[in-house]
């Protein structure tokens, strides 16, 4: 978002641009600062960004926040730190753990940050945990949304006696074969020809429902 502050900003100083479209980009941007501001209602947002390996507490300074808002979001990071542990010790270990991660540079070009996790779990065990929590929390609802519309579509007026066991395997193996992560070989093991042709079936229009949306 601050990208996208920063590239409206720009262009609506731009001479070259029609007066009417600098307007326009600027109730968009006056827009964009209406829901940027209610990130700070939510520290998942600050959490997410301090727990991001090429972000960490520097991102807020690089994109010029001003020194108490950092403050605030590294006190957020310690307050959730803190509430985590469920002894005294071990929320000493965690903030130990918290100053352990910040105090390098950040790690540049981390386009999987969970990946990056998974990978240096050891150095930081507790804090590992946090993070998996936190950036696995969806940043718009589109997604989940899009999967309710799968659902339906799934249980359409005409078939509508699946149960709730079975259109939740359906949506599975729909996601997961489009993603190449289940093969006709691999059901082949567990279930005879009439079944596996019955399910291939209904994999076919399950994936044909997920391209559309």
């Amino acid at each position: 978002m601050d990208h996208m502050h920063d590239e409206l900003t720009k262009s609506i100083k731009d001479e070259k641009l029609n007066v009417s479209l600098c307007s326009a980009l600027a109730l968009g941007v006056d827009l964009l600062n209406k829901y940027y501001s209610l990130t700070d209602e939510l520290e998942v947002y600050q959490i997410a960004v301090v727990l991001h390996p090429s972000y960490k507490l520097r991102y807020f300074k690089k994109a010029g926040w001003s020194s108490t808002w950092i403050q605030t979001a590294e006190e957020i990071a310690n307050k959730v730190v803190s509430s985590s542990s469920d002894s005294s010790s071990k929320d000493e270990e965690l903030l130990l753990e918290l100053d352990h991660y910040l105090a390098p540079k950040v790690v540049k070009d981390i386009k999987d940050p969970l990946a990056w996790w998974h990978k240096n779990w050891g150095s930081y065990p507790r804090l590992w945990r946090m993070a998996r929590d936190y950036l696995t929390i969806p940043a718009m609802l589109v997604a989940v949304e899009c999967v309710f519309s799968q659902g339906r579509l799934i249980i359409s007026h005409i078939q509508n006696r699946l149960s709730g066991q079975s259109t939740r395997t359906l949506m599975c193996l729909g996601a997961w074969t489009k993603q190449n992560l289940v093969k006709n070989s691999d059901l082949s093991k567990h279930l005879g020809y009439r079944t596996l042709e019955m399910v291939t079936k209904s994999l076919l229009m399950i994936i044909l429902l997920f391209s559309d949306l």
